[in-house]
């Protein structure tokens, strides 16, 4: 994942998608910190053009999930 996101041009979608599922599978919690060790200091800040932060979002896609299930 990070080799194919360092890439260039275009490449960071498809490593982005990948993550997004291995994340799904492992859970947050088995994510190395590594990966997830910047979150804590931009979590709250808004993301461009949009209304939500990252927690915000994370609560967002969470609710929905619960809903279709």
């Amino acid at each position: 994942i990070e080799i194919s996101t360092r890439a260039g041009q275009d490449s960071d979608c498809n490593p982005s998608s990948a993550a997004g599922i291995l994340g799904v599978m492992l859970g947050y919690q088995r994510l190395p910190d590594e990966w997830k060790s910047g979150i804590p200091a931009m979590a709250n800040e808004k993301f461009r053009y949009t209304n939500y932060t990252f927690n915000t979002i994370v609560d967002s896609t969470y609710n929905r999930a619960v809903a279709l299930i």
